[in-house]
């Protein structure tokens, strides 16, 4: 069982939304372009992402032909090279993914800070997970999986 499943909270970060048509989520990141790479990576730019105070990051990319010059433009790098230069910090903010929305993040964070074993941990967030989605989207036990994915490839 992972111990590092909660590395990322309010207080380290800032608080963004991702942006989908069924369900309200909310997920933590150290900055936008963080942010932004994460939001790509689970929802395949067919999801948009805002910061708590309603700024878009313009990574919805549903229509758009090409968007790898936009997203290149954002980064400022490819966005496979971006990830890899910040894998870890990726990987914490898709590990910060909740259904929820930006007025109960807080007390959620502060749940998850609370919660010392790591067993407990998971079951509470799974169980929050299972509870709290409205819809067939998965997006925010995807986002577990990528960051699950990234980790283990920090290993290597």
């Amino acid at each position: 069982m992972r111990e590092d499943i909660n590395t990322v909270n309010a207080t380290t970060g800032r608080i963004y939304r991702f942006i989908n048509p069924s369900d309200l989520i909310t997920f933590i990141a150290e900055e936008n372009k963080i942010a932004y790479a994460a939001t790509i990576i689970v929802s395949n730019g067919q999801a948009g992402c805002e910061t708590e105070s309603g700024d878009s990051l313009e990574c919805l990319f549903m229509f758009h032909p090409d968007p790898m010059p936009d997203i290149k433009k954002y980064l400022g790098e490819e966005l496979d090279t971006y990830i890899q230069s910040n894998k870890r910090q990726i990987a914490d903010a898709l590990d910060s993914f909740a259904y929820m929305d930006v007025t109960n993040r807080k007390l959620y964070d502060r749940c998850l800070s609370a919660i010392t074993d790591p067993i407990k941990l998971k079951e509470f967030k799974d169980k929050h997970e299972d509870d709290k989605r409205t819809s067939m989207n998965r997006y925010v036990a995807r986002a577990w999986q990528m960051a699950e994915y990234l980790r283990k490839d920090l290993e290597r």
